[in-house]
Formats: structure tokens, C-alpha cells, sequence
């Protein structure tokens, strides 16, 4: 609830756990030197089997 208050863009009740979800993501992939929009890219393709 608190993230939620600081974020103020989530306007449903599990939105502060997705914020942590999405977030650990981009950080991981900082961490690893990996660059996050070819990493969401592919992450993409591959969960929407796009080409």
C-alpha cells in the first residue's frame, strides 16, 4: 500500500506488487549489464510469439 501512495500511477489493489515484480526485473538486467529494452524485446516475442 505504501508503494502504491508513492507511485500514485496504480489504480488497483495488487498494483505496489507488480511495481516490485516489474522493477526486480529492470534491476536484474542492470545488474547482468544487460540493456532492458532488447532484454523486454525479447521477452516479448517470445511470451506473445511475435516475430
Amino acid at each position: 500500500m505504501f508503494m502504491r501512495k508513492i507511485t500514485g500511477a496504480f489504480g488497483y489493489e495488487n498494483g505496489a506488487e507488480y511495481y516490485q515484480y516489474i522493477a526486480s526485473v529492470f534491476a536484474t538486467w542492470r545488474l547482468q549489464q544487460k540493456d532492458a529494452y532488447d532484454e523486454l524485446k525479447k521477452l516479448l516475442i517470445k511470451e506473445l510469439c511475435l516475430r
